[in-house]
């Protein structure tokens, strides 16, 4: 499976782009970011998990990435019947 940085390399050949929240919020660590990945303003979007670009996905991951985002399973390390 890719690792974070790699998923979203990868995606940006599909016109994902990765985007953060506008405000800035306040959590038990201080003050934190949303980042999400998003095709285009007003379509699906997946809200990444506070993890270093260096992680690996799982395969439930990428997966629920690719079909949110109308990606093939396939450019990302999984078969067409894994969906």
């Amino acid at each position: 499976m890719p690792t974070l940085g790699e998923f979203v390399e990868r995606a940006k050949r599909f016109g994902v782009k990765r985007k953060h929240t506008p405000t800035i919020a306040d959590g038990q660590r201080g003050p934190v970011r949303f980042y999400y990945l998003q095709r285009q303003a007003g379509q699906p979007f997946v809200v990444l998990d506070d993890m270093p670009n260096s992680a690996r996905l799982t395969p439930n991951q990428v997966r629920s990435y690719c079909r949110v985002l109308g990606l093939p399973p396939e450019d990302f390390g999984l078969g067409a019947d894994d969906t």
